[in-house]
């Protein structure tokens, strides 16, 4: 993880939900020039719900990506 996360939405929206597991229903959009950021150690999760989308993930590293559940994990099938 690296700290802060700060999220700019830079080209449609993109769907974030605050929660350890993934739920439609408490997703948020996100427009194009929004910004957000995350306090350390905030689980989320992102949907691309209405196709690409593109962002810019700013922060002190380093960078990594962790999946709250490993069988989620697309790396270790």
């Amino acid at each position: 993880m690296f700290w802060p996360p700060r999220i700019d939405f830079l080209a449609r929206p993109m769907y974030i939900g605050l929660d350890e597991q993934f739920d439609g229903d408490k997703v948020k959009a996100y427009p194009p020039g929004a910004v957000i950021v995350l306090p350390g150690d905030t689980w989320r999760f992102d949907w691309a719900k209405s196709g690409e989308y593109v962002t810019q993930v700013t922060g002190i590293g380093p960078l990594g990506l962790e999946y709250r559940n490993l069988k989620d994990d697309p790396r270790s099938s």
